[in-house]
C-alpha cells in the first residue's frame, strides 16, 4: 500500500543526520578529553617556579569537565541513544508486523514443532 512506507525516506535522513552528529558529537567529546588529560598532565611538570602557571592547569582542567565535557558527553549520548531507537524501529518495521518468526527462519522452518 503506498500510505505504509511514507515515512521511510524521512525516517531514513532522520538516522543518517543522527549518525552523522552522533559521530562528530563523539570526535569532539574524545578532542576534549585528550585536551583534559594534557592539561592535567601539564599541571604536574610545572616544577617549582614561582612563576609557573602549572598550579592552575588542574583547577582549569576541572572546569572544563565540568562546563564542557559533561555536557558535550550528554548530547553524545542522547544522540546515539536517538540514532539505536531509529535503527529498532526500522528493523522491526522490516521484520513484518508478525514478527521474524513467519519468514520462513523459525523453529517451524526447520521441521520442528511450534507452539503455535
Amino acid at each position: 500500500m503506498p500510505g505504509e512506507d511514507a515515512g521511510q525516506p524521512t525516517r531514513s535522513v532522520l538516522a543518517w543526520a543522527l549518525l552523522v552528529l552522533a559521530s562528530l558529537a563523539s570526535a569532539a567529546t574524545l578532542a576534549l578529553l585528550v585536551y583534559l588529560a594534557y592539561l592535567v598532565l601539564e599541571s604536574y611538570s610545572g616544577g617549582n617556579s614561582s612563576t609557573s602557571l602549572s598550579g592552575l592547569l588542574f583547577l582549569v582542567a576541572v572546569v572544563y569537565a565540568v562546563v564542557f565535557g559533561i555536557p558535550a558527553f550528554l548530547v553524545s549520548a542522547a544522540l546515539w541513544v536517538g540514532y539505536a531507537l531509529i535503527m529498532r524501529r526500522r528493523r522491526r518495521r522490516a521484520a513484518g508486523p508478525d514478527g521474524p518468526g513467519n519468514r520462513g527462519d523459525g523453529p517451524g522452518a526447520a521441521g520442528l514443532p511450534t507452539t503455535d
